[in-house]
């Protein structure tokens, strides 16, 4: 790729390829029956007044929306016109600029960090178009790796430790921190206050480099029946794994979570059932009228059981503004999973997808030596020598 010209201090078009690699899906599926990569896929263009900004994609992550989407098991809310390229959290060169943006925070040559808001689309491609309104700069010293990493679940983590109201002294107990929300959440909970964490994973060690005091093994251990956790309850858990049933033990008689009257606060950040289908407007319904259930009872009932929280967020710069300041005050350490980055191939981003989706559907890939991430899923797009931008290069 040749370098910027600097004559249109908004457009690189003239040296700009007409097509390029992507990932694509054609249809709803599992990764291995529907992706397939493609040279010849046609690159976007930036419409003026749309306030989006053309980059060079040099990294991006996975997160569970993304399987959401191209499984089809969110087809109410998220139906893409197939082919369509998945996932959208990138870190990337600015090639191009909404000549219509009033004073615009981005010029070309920039490398940024872009995100989504209602469906995630075009980060698997040379090329993608970011919102300049959920799109940052990347600050010295972040690799372009580490900051596709941090382009999601890590703002979706500051903004659970703040709905759960995180505070000095907290007792925590994280249910599936071994993701990238979970490692995420760990540190900032500790950030927050929290004097003890605990924590279900099966990888020990990298839950104990983050700050964990306990290790639950949920193949092996309960945390439910624990006797130190029943002796001493927590003040908080946090399912990012179990779904409605870690509810049920939450609130049981004989519970390791304070009653709400006492603190206690659950929160919900999978689907009450972590295969949860919205295929039509019933289902949607279902899980609307379930959490505020949920909400409201445990409120008429704070004496005896926890507060239910269910989250619902969305990201903006500002969050990620946020995320990015605590990596930079040695607050957050991104954690990849040991197989990532994955390489920008077909076979490279189907073994990436499948790993996402052992979570969200353990028994579909039951031949899969794991269950779930073990950190951030990242691709790698791009090669340092592939894009002359300083900005953008890798810290030595």
């Amino acid at each position: 790729m040749s370098s910027v010209p600097s004559k249109n201090p908004t457009s690189s078009h003239a040296s700009l390829p007409v097509n390029m690699r992507s990932v694509l899906a054609k249809s709803f599926g599992r990764p291995e029956d529907v992706l397939y990569m493609s040279a010849e896929h046609p690159r976007p263009v930036v419409k003026p007044g749309s306030g989006k900004l053309l980059v060079r994609v040099l990294a991006m992550s996975l997160s569970p929306g993304d399987w959401r989407t191209l499984s089809g098991s969110a087809s109410l809310v998220r139906h893409p016109k197939f082919p369509y390229v998945p996932c959208h959290d990138v870190c990337g060169t600015v090639v191009e600029v909404d000549p219509k943006l009033e004073a615009p925070a981005f010029k070309l040559g920039d490398c940024v960090i872009g995100t989504w808001d209602m469906m995630a689309e075009g980060g698997l491609a040379e090329y993608a178009l970011v919102d300049s309104k959920l799109t940052v700069l990347k600050p010295e010293g972040i690799s372009t790796v580490d900051a596709a990493a941090l382009a999601n679940s890590a703002g979706h983590a500051l903004e659970a430790v703040r709905h759960a109201k995180i505070k000095e002294g907290d007792r925590v107990l994280v249910l599936g921190a071994g993701g990238g929300f979970g490692t995420a959440f760990v540190q900032l909970a500790r950030d927050a206050g929290a004097s003890y964490v605990a924590a279900t994973c099966t990888n020990e060690a990298m839950q104990k480099s983050i700050g964990v005091d306990r290790v639950i093994d949920h193949r092996t251990e309960q945390w439910w029946t624990d006797a130190d956790f029943l002796k001493e309850p927590f003040d908080v858990i946090v399912d990012a794994a179990e779904g409605k049933v870690a509810w049920e033990r939450a609130k049981a008689k004989s519970s390791p979570l304070k009653s709400g009257k006492n603190g206690g606060r659950f929160l919900a950040v999978v689907m009450p059932n972590p295969t949860q289908e919205f295929k039509n407007p019933f289902q949607m319904i279902g899980f609307m009228g379930g959490f505020m259930a949920r909400e409201a009872y445990s409120k008429m009932t704070s004496g005896r059981n926890p507060r239910y929280i269910q989250e619902l967020t969305s990201l903006n710069a500002d969050i990620l503004k946020e995320v990015l300041a605590k990596v930079q005050e040695g607050k957050l350490n991104v954690i990849l999973d040991p197989a990532s980055p994955f390489a920008f191939t077909e076979e490279g981003v189907k073994e990436a997808f499948k790993l996402q989706a052992s979570t969200l559907h353990p028994k579909f890939y039951e031949a899969s030596d794991r269950r779930g991430p073990h950190g951030k899923i990242v691709i790698r797009m791009a090669a340092e020598d592939e894009v002359q931008v300083d900005i953008c290069r890798e810290p030595s």
